[in-house]
């Protein structure tokens, strides 16, 4: 007896070389990382912003308007900076030695340069007063020959924020330490 021969799935799988179950096709994959990719683009848009602004790094410089002391640094995008230059003043280094609880800072940026890719500035922050005005060797000459009185006196005049009497004694340091 012959037997006939079978049409099912089986026999036709034998024929092509594949099993029954991968005759059953898979769904095609779907984006693996799509957040990585989106992520990616964020960065990217970000990234040609800031070759179409300009704006690669800002160099900064701020003041202390209550003890003229200074400080320095380079910030990049994103928040990175570099170390911060601190250079306390005559005024400071007293207030610390001796008043330590009545020392504050109120720091100020008086420049501002924006630079781009290739170094070159393109902007320049504001010019305050105050501190800014006074040259630092009329503080240190200020320093050398005024009692503790004085000093308190001086930084307690410039925390007022009394701007006409602010500039009024600065004028009289400048006068005193320019002979």
């Amino acid at each position: 007896m012959d037997t006939p021969v079978s049409t099912s799935s089986s026999a036709t799988s034998e024929l092509r070389g594949t099993s029954a179950s991968d005759a059953q096709q898979a769904p095609r994959p779907r984006l693996r990382f799509p957040l990585l990719y989106f992520l990616l683009a964020i960065v990217l848009g970000f990234l040609l912003s800031l070759v179409a602004l300009g704006a690669f790094r800002w160099e900064v410089r701020e003041m202390c308007e209550w003890t003229g002391s200074r400080r320095d640094y380079i910030a990049y995008p994103l928040g990175v900076h570099t170390s911060v230059v601190y250079a306390p003043s005559a005024l400071e280094f007293h207030l610390a030695k001796h008043h330590p609880d009545k020392l504050e800072h109120r720091w100020k940026s008086y420049s501002r340069i924006s630079r781009n890719w290739l170094g070159t500035p393109y902007g320049i922050g504001p010019s305050p007063k105050g501190f800014f005005e006074l040259p630092g060797f009329c503080i240190d000459k200020f320093m050398e020959t005024a009692n503790d009185a004085e000093i308190l006196a001086l930084y307690d005049l410039v925390r007022s924020g009394n701007e006409a009497a602010i500039e009024m004694r600065f004028q009289q340091l400048m006068d005193a330490a320019i002979p």
